[in-house]
């Protein structure tokens, strides 16, 4: 697979969960699509399964898949927009 990355636990990350590691690495990742890879075991340390609330220790390997993160804020984006113009029909 191309993109996903292996990245190596800094020690200033010892003991921090694991979504909040991606909040601090990855802000543009939404909090759905992060419980998304989670739930599909696209996120893993040291090839493991992982959950939201694991406690990460320094030199812990973390698997990040690819994450097309222009194609989730235009994703994103284009929900907002349809929201605002169904909410606007209901004026007419």
């Amino acid at each position: 697979m191309s993109g996903v990355e292996l990245i190596k636990v800094k020690s200033q990350d010892d003991g921090m969960r694991l979504n909040r590691w991606f909040l601090k690495y990855y802000p543009a990742l939404s909090l759905g699509h992060f419980q998304k890879l989670l739930r599909t075991k696209q996120i893993k340390v040291d090839g493991k399964r992982a959950e939201a609330g694991l406690k990460l220790a320094a030199g812990q390997e973390v698997r990040v898949p690819p994450l097309n993160l222009d194609e989730t804020e235009a994703k994103r984006k284009k929900m907002r927009y349809l929201k605002k113009t169904q909410n606007l029909s209901f004026l007419w």
